[in-house]
């Protein structure tokens, strides 16, 4: 079965895609609020960085 976490891109919860990959989530998706939150981009870098698996996708 695939699902789908998603949150805001904010730098310092980038372990958030981690946790999901251990859970077994199948995708990871960082929205973006251009005054509110990081870029999305850069938050996606740093989770690849920390994952293996897992599909990183912008929303």
């Amino acid at each position: 079965m695939e699902f789908c976490v998603g949150t805001c891109a904010k730098i310092d919860s980038v372990g958030l895609a981690r946790r999901a990959e251990d859970l077994g989530a199948s995708h990871f998706g960082v929205g973006e609020g251009p005054l509110l939150f990081s870029d999305p981009y850069q938050y996606l870098a740093l989770a690849s960085q920390q994952t293996s698996s897992i599909k990183l996708v912008p929303g």
